[in-house]
């Protein structure tokens, strides 16, 4: 697993620079090559390293449940409570930074985020989140037929308001694309994106799902080929298929070549993604890979929406297998099904924010170590040079 250094990138006046203008001038329409991965995930090592915060003196303090509650009435309005506990914690001000977990979902929850800090007078804060809304970014997609009219992207409007809010860095999951990441340099906040596939991976094969057939994982598009490679080094196997997606007449459609179809027959396949929402392009490709044989198809998803028929889809067929995270709120109830497994991840970003307290290098070997034992690992994209090399 070759970690990428950050040597050759440089920071000039407290700026970002973006060494290649592709990177820095680019459209965000279109999806980030190799080049412009490896030169983003430098500059997230660099700026992380580097944030203007105090991490020996940073307290890490748990906002939800315990001091602050959100959420929204009946209406849709948006609301924010204090307990006892919370109100004690703002009096005075706070003299020290912050660290803490959020769950931020959607913007209601960031305006949630910066209510709670301006009470609380928050100087600088660290926050984890597995999600962050819109955090994928790079899809602006044509909604009318009328060439004048040109999609905003929310994300960047989203980022500069919790920079706004005092966040100084925040720690993610699985963000799938480095549409975030690159956002949040643009305005001076680090990121540090984390993966929960190894977890989950685990979990699978603790469940059985990798048992009785050889196992072949494989990815679904250009966007998760990353985290392809990442199940196929932690599983120790050669091989890893990739699909091709493309929207002919706007549906969403993946591609297999006859020759990586003929590699599934009898194998396990294993499929990894950031999210599952109506799950139609993922049955799509389920159902390709049960048709070429495939013992069984395992699906690895961080963010379990599952809009719409998406347990319907997915959840029925026993020879479908998913494990997914608290890192949204489900639209369905999982339970309906028993082949879905949802395991905690949430929690372990307040260790993940304990272990930077301590001054821990991500990018290192012990960083490295010390996420593995956590079941996490960077994120697939920040950790490969898709040359090879």
């Amino acid at each position: 697993m070759a970690i990428l250094g950050h040597e050759r990138i440089q920071q000039q006046d407290a700026e970002i620079g973006f060494l290649s203008p592709s990177l820095a001038q680019r459209d965000i329409g279109e999806r980030f090559n190799p080049s412009e991965k490896i030169e983003l995930a430098g500059l997230l090592a660099m700026v992380w390293k580097d944030l203007e915060f105090d991490r020996g003196g940073a307290e890490i303090v748990g906002l939800r449940n315990n001091n602050f509650l959100w959420g929204h009435y009946p209406d849709g309005e948006a609301y924010t409570l204090s307990t006892q506990s919370g109100r004690a914690l703002s009096e005075g001000g706070r003299d020290a930074d912050l660290y803490t977990v959020m769950n931020l979902e959607t913007e209601g929850d960031l305006v949630a985020t910066r209510t709670i800090f301006t009470n609380l007078g928050i100087r600088s804060a660290i926050v984890g989140s597995m999600y962050f809304p819109y955090q994928r970014g790079d899809r602006p997609e044509v909604r009318s037929d009328d060439p004048a009219l040109q999609e905003l992207v929310l994300l960047d409007t989203l980022v500069d308001d919790v920079v706004g809010s005092g966040v100084r860095g925040m720690v993610v999951a699985d963000s799938h694309s480095p549409a975030f990441s690159w956002f949040a340099l643009k305005h001076h906040m680090g990121v540090l994106d984390v993966s929960a596939i190894p977890a989950m991976l685990t979990v699978a094969q603790e469940q059985g799902f990798l048992d009785g057939a050889p196992l072949l994982p494989l990815s679904g598009d250009d966007g998760a080929r990353e985290m392809g490679f990442l199940v196929r080094d932690l599983l120790g196997v050669d091989d890893v298929i990739e699909g091709i997606k493309s929207k002919p007449g706007g549906k969403t459609v993946v591609h297999f070549s006859e020759g990586e179809l003929r590699k599934v027959d009898g194998k396990i396949a294993i499929l990894a993604e950031d999210i599952i929402s109506t799950g139609g392009t993922m049955a799509s490709v389920v159902d390709t890979l049960l048709d070429a044989e495939a013992e069984r198809v395992v699906i690895l998803a961080t963010f379990p929406i599952f809009a719409g028929e998406a347990v319907e889809r997915l959840g029925s067929d026993p020879r479908v297998k998913i494990v997914t995270t608290d890192g949204r709120t489900p639209l369905s109830d999982l339970s309906q099904s028993e082949n879905i497994v949802k395991i905690p991840m949430q929690e372990r970003l307040y260790d993940v924010l304990s272990l930077d307290k301590q001054g821990l290098d991500f990018w290192s070997a012990d960083g490295e170590r010390a996420l593995a034992q956590l079941g996490l690992s960077l994120a697939p994209w920040q950790l490969y040079d898709l040359r090879g090399e």
